[in-house]
C-alpha cells in the first residue's frame, strides 16, 4: 500500500505485444529488445489463460480488519497472502501491513483537488457524517540488484549501474473510486439468476423456452434502446427445470454464458439494478406534492451523473454511488417513471463510452490493474475544520469493512470436495 508500506522504487514495463515471440534463426544477431519480446510472449500466455480460464481474486488470505492503534487511532490490517490479478498476474503480500485511516485522511485532506473529492464523497449515514473508501491491490515490479554496465563518455557514477533484476511486488491503496469488476458483477448475476430456477421432476419447460428466459432477461445489454422493465429481474414466475433435463440445461445456460453473454458483457444490468435500487431510496415530495416534472428530472439526471462520476477524470467508468441518492425528492406520480428512465438512459449512453475502453481483448489484458480487497465506510466530520475531513469519533468501533463484493478464487482441490458432498 503505498499508504501502508515504506516508497518503493516502482517500474513500468514497456508495452510489448503478447502475441508475437523470436523466431530464433541461426546467425541472428539478439539484442534487449528480443529477449524482453520472448519474455512477454511466455508471461502473456500464462496471464491470458488465468484471466479467461481461471477468474481473478484473493487465493489465500488477505483477511482486512480494524485495530486499535492507541494515540494514533484505528488503522487497518491487511493479513499475508496471495492473489490474481484482473492481468493474470499473481501478487504475495508476505507479511502484515497496516495503515492509520486518521493518517491517510490528513495526508489526503492536504491536496486541495483531494480534498475537494474527499467532501463529495461524505454522505449521511445514522446522525453522522461517512466516507466510503475502497482497499485494493495491484501487482507491481521493483527494479533491484544493481550491476555496474558499460557508460557512455562523461556519464557520471549513477548511470554506470542498472538493475540487473526486476522482482515482484505489490501496491496496496486506499482509494475514492473502486475498481472496475464489470465481469465480477455480471457473473454474479448470471449465476443467481440460475440458482433461483426450480428444478421439478413435474416441469415441462423446454430447453429453447429456457434459454430464452435466459436470454430476455440478459441480453437488452446489447440493444440501442431503453431495456425493457423486465431486463435483469429474477426469472420468471412458473419457470422451471425439468430434474431430467438438468444435466443438458445447465450445459446449454454455460454455453450462453460463454458464447454471448461473457464476451458481450457491458455492465448495463449493474446499471438498471442501481437505478431500480435509487428510485426506491427516493423520497416523494412532502405531502404527496408533485414538484415540477422538468425540475424533478433534472435532478434526477444530475443525481446519476454525480453517483456515475463523469464528472471526475479518475472515475470509475459506470460505477453508481447510491449515497449520492440520499435525499433525493421526486416526483410522486407513476407516470413519470418512464421519464426518470429515460433519462437514465442517457446519462448509461456517457457511461457506456467509459467502459469501452477498459475491455480486454484475447491476449491484451484489461486496462483496470486492482483488485478489491475491502470496502472501509468510517465516520468521518467536516464541520470542525472546513479545510480538512477528519475521522471522527469512536471510529474504531463505527468502521465497517465489507468484503462481500470482493472477488476470490477457490482452488481446484475445494471446488472438487464441494462436487462431491452434492453426491447424494
Amino acid at each position: 500500500m503505498s499508504d501502508f508500506v515504506a516508497s518503493r522504487t516502482l517500474v513500468t514495463p514497456q508495452a510489448l505485444d503478447p502475441t508475437k515471440h523470436v523466431n530464433f534463426t541461426q546467425g541472428m544477431v539478439l539484442g534487449v529488445d528480443d529477449f524482453t519480446q520472448e519474455f512477454a510472449y511466455s508471461a502473456g500466455r500464462d496471464q491470458w489463460l488465468s484471466r479467461d480460464a481461471i477468474g481473478y481474486g484473493a487465493l489465500c488470505g488477505l483477511q482486512v480488519r480494524v485495530e486499535d492503534d492507541g494515540a494514533n487511532g484505528p488503522r487497518l490490517a491487511v493479513q499475508p497472502g496471495s492473489a490474481l490479478t484482473r492481468h493474470g498476474k499473481l501478487v504475495c503480500v508476505d507479511r502484515e501491513f497496516c495503515a492509520s485511516l486518521a493518517a491517510w485522511l490528513a495526508k489526503t485532506s492536504a491536496n486541495p483537488t483531494k480534498l475537494k473529492l474527499l467532501k463529495k464523497r461524505v454522505f449521511a449515514k445514522d446522525a453522522q457524517q461517512a466516507l466510503t473508501v475502497y482497499l485494493t491491490l495491484a501487482y507491481r515490479e521493483c527494479a533491484t540488484d544493481n550491476v555496474p554496465i558499460p557508460g557512455e563518455p562523461c556519464s557520471n557514477e549513477d548511470d554506470a549501474m542498472a538493475a540487473s533484476r526486476l522482482k515482484d511486488s505489490f501496491l496496496l491503496e486506499l482509494r475514492l473510486n473502486p475498481p472496475e469488476q464489470i465481469e465480477e458483477n455480471m457473473l454474479r448475476e448470471v449465476v443467481a439468476w440460475l440458482r433461483n430456477v426450480p428444478l421439478d421432476g413435474t416441469a415441462t419447460t423446454t430447453l429453447d423456452a429456457f434459454l430464452s428466459a435466459l436470454r430476455a432477461t440478459f441480453m437488452p445489454m446489447i440493444t440501442s434502446g431503453i431495456p425493457p422493465v423486465e431486463a435483469f429481474a429474477d426469472p420468471p414466475a412458473g419457470l422451471s427445470i425439468p430434474t431430467s433435463q438438468a444435466t443438458a440445461v445447465y450445459r446449454e445456460a454455460f454455453r450462453l454464458w460463454v458464447s454471448e453473454l461473457r464476451p458481450k458483457q457491458t455492465g448495463l444490468g449493474a446499471f438498471v439494478r442501481a437505478i431500480r435500487h435509487a428510485l426506491l431510496l427516493t423520497t416523494a415530495t412532502p405531502d404527496g406534492e408533485v414538484p415540477p416534472s422538468t425540475d424533478a428530472d433534472q435532478r434526477f439526471t444530475r443525481r446519476i451523473q454525480a453517483a456515475a462520476r463523469l464528472d471526475e477524470d479518475d472515475g470509475t467508468p459506470g460505477f453508481l454511488d447510491l449515497n449520492a441518492f440520499a435525499g433525493l425528492q421526486v416526483s410522486a406520480d407513476p407516470a413519470k417513471a418512464a421519464d426518470y428512465w429515460a433519462n437514465a438512459w442517457e446519462v448509461w449512453k456517457q457511461i457506456e463510452q467509459r467502459w469501452a475502453n477498459v475491455r480486454a481483448t484475447c491476449a491484451t489484458p484489461p486496462a483496470e490493474t486492482r483488485l478489491l480487497l475491502a470496502t472501509v465506510t468510517m465516520p468521518v466530520d467536516t464541520t470542525t475544520n472546513a479545510n480538512a475531513v477528519a475521522l471522527g469519533s469512536n471510529a474504531v468501533n463505527d468502521i465497517v469493512i465489507d468484503s462481500v463484493a470482493s472477488p476470490s478464487v477457490a482452488h481446484l482441490r475445494f471446488l472438487q470436495e464441494w462436487l462431491l458432498g452434492q453426491v447424494t
